[in-house]
């Protein structure tokens, strides 16, 4: 479709002549729609093939073996994910540090990344921020997500991760997102840890061994 528009200009541009002076005008408005329309459908299409390319990455449809995986390209590809879910009113800062790859199943940590990445959105009403650092301390890769939220009360905190758990309200949530996390993260020999204070905010931690010892015995 794109090509076609841009033959069809290429050609109106050709017929244009000297003797067609008087139409000139007119005709230079067309073509300037036509060319707008015909770059607004590359980038249509170019966006439709990253978006594409972002959720095989993300799923990791052909690829559903134990692999080693880049934390950073994992947070950038969800993301994407969420682009159109993040309120415009909340900013997305990036903290990475240089992390080694991590041998895992790359699709359940994309998993992890969703379910907080997401909570930390909601739990923004107005306006706020979402902090993504990434660090290496005693061989373990170190993923926060910091949120400038509601937060949560002490009394929640203790039950966070516990399957059934949700603050959403009845019919909201199944209250799975958080027990799931926790369990892939302990399967991956990690460890996943909340921090939060009411009215300022929260910061979700995920640490990960380079090579799990659960992951290497299920190759």
């Amino acid at each position: 479709m794109a090509q076609s528009n841009k033959a069809a200009v290429d050609k109106l541009k050709r017929s244009v002549t000297d003797d067609g002076a008087a139409d000139a005008e007119n005709v230079g408005r067309i073509l300037a729609v036509m060319d707008n329309a015909n770059q607004v459908i590359e980038d249509g299409t170019r966006r439709v093939a990253e978006v594409v390319e972002t959720l095989r990455n993300f799923a990791n449809l052909d690829e559903a073996e134990v692999q080693w995986f880049d934390v950073h390209e994992g947070l950038e590809d969800t993301l994407v994910i969420l682009q159109h879910q993040i309120k415009p009113s909340v900013k997305i800062n990036k903290q990475y540090t240089e992390v080694p790859r991590v041998n895992c199943f790359p699709a359940q940590l994309n998993q992890v990344f969703l379910n907080i990445l997401t909570n930390a959105n909601e739990a923004i009403h107005e306006s706020g921020e979402v902090t993504i650092s990434t660090s290496c301390q005693g061989g373990n890769v170190r993923v926060s997500i910091r949120d400038t939220g509601v937060g949560i009360p002490e009394e929640n905190r203790k039950k966070i991760f516990d399957p059934g758990f949700t603050t959403k309200g009845v019919g909201v949530g199944t209250g799975l997102g958080l027990a799931i996390c926790y369990q892939i993260i302990k399967d991956h020999d990690g460890d996943i840890n909340v921090d939060s204070e009411v009215g300022k905010g929260s910061v979700f931690t995920v640490v990960l061994p380079t090579t799990p010892r659960k992951v290497a015995r299920n190759r």
